[in-house]
């Protein structure tokens, strides 16, 4: 009989999540609600001791529109 187990990528528990170290990156959705260019992931700096601290610092766009 197959056993549910938790996804390892993920806490287990809100105190495991938050006794974790802090993130470094968060990733965004950027969403173009007029569809007149594609949707795209950001990548945003999570690091207050970095010098892009609250910066976009990447993107990929999805490749189509809407």
């Amino acid at each position: 009989m197959a056993r549910w187990r938790p996804d390892p990528t993920f806490y287990a528990s809100p105190r495991d999540a938050a006794r974790a170290p802090a993130e470094e990156l968060g990733y965004v959705a950027l969403l173009d609600p007029t569809h007149q260019r594609p949707d795209a992931m950001g990548v945003v700096d999570l690091n207050p001791r970095s010098t892009t601290y609250a910066s976009l610092v990447g993107r990929t766009h999805l490749p189509n529109i809407g």
